[in-house]
């Protein structure tokens, strides 16, 4: 059984994944900013708004070999719902449900709140995701394009095969794009930076992808 921190980690970077209609091509929030889950004078639907719906995806991870050669490790499909909004002096969030199935045949199924900080003024601030009491932010780095860094732990590099390792870094970009029949598609790989050990004891660099998948937002039901 994976362990929650590890499935932690994989679940935050699908949810880093549901960012397509809720942002311009330059990745500023669109529509109204007050927050409220209303569309704007324009017709716009605000931030929150337009992250509810429905998302599916496919996902997979990739390590390596006791020779330190690249292999697949593990592979899943999700569905996720967001709905219900909820709106506080700091933040506006919607909370999301993930149910995942993975190649074996086994489920997990997951929480988390996405959404916005609110700054002082009651405009919509940076984007973040919080999921088993952390916080993390989503920077958006040029037109449809988001990333965010984080360190790599030693349980989560072995499960992927890199043994005593001594640093771990993960770099998570995204790409959002339009679909022709209305739909958006988000596009993620993780690039992992690593010095570790070969079972000979062996020390080596390796710099690879180790996750990569994708999410369709093809739903908006109401919100509740």
């Amino acid at each position: 059984m994976q362990s929650n921190n590890y499935r932690f980690r994989l679940i935050l970077t699908a949810a880093l994944a549901l960012a397509a209609a809720c942002t311009t091509t330059d990745g500023q929030p669109t529509g109204d900013e007050s927050g409220d889950g209303k569309a704007d004078g324009d017709g716009h639907e605000d931030p929150l708004t337009a992250l509810t719906g429905i998302y599916t995806g496919e996902w997979a991870t990739m390590g390596v070999d006791a020779n330190g050669n690249p292999i697949a490790k593990s592979s899943w499909t999700d569905f996720v719902k967001t709905g219900t909004i909820t709106v506080t002096e700091d933040r506006e969030y919607v909370s999301a449900h993930d149910h995942m199935v993975f190649a074996d045949g086994t489920t997990y199924d997951m929480m988390w709140n996405e959404g916005f900080l609110r700054k002082s003024d009651g405009s919509t601030g940076a984007r973040f995701i919080e999921i088993f009491g952390q916080t993390v932010i989503e920077t958006a780095i040029g037109p449809g394009l988001f990333s965010y860094a984080q360190s790599a732990t030693p349980e989560e590099l072995a499960s992927l095969g890199f043994l005593n390792a001594s640093f771990g870094e993960h770099v998570t970009v995204k790409v959002v794009t339009s679909e022709p029949d209305g739909s958006h598609e988000e596009r993620v790989t993780r690039v992992t930076t690593v010095h570790w050990q070969l079972a000979s004891g062996e020390d080596r660099w390796t710099q690879m992808v180790t996750l990569q998948g994708h999410h369709r937002h093809t739903q908006s039901p109401d919100i509740e």
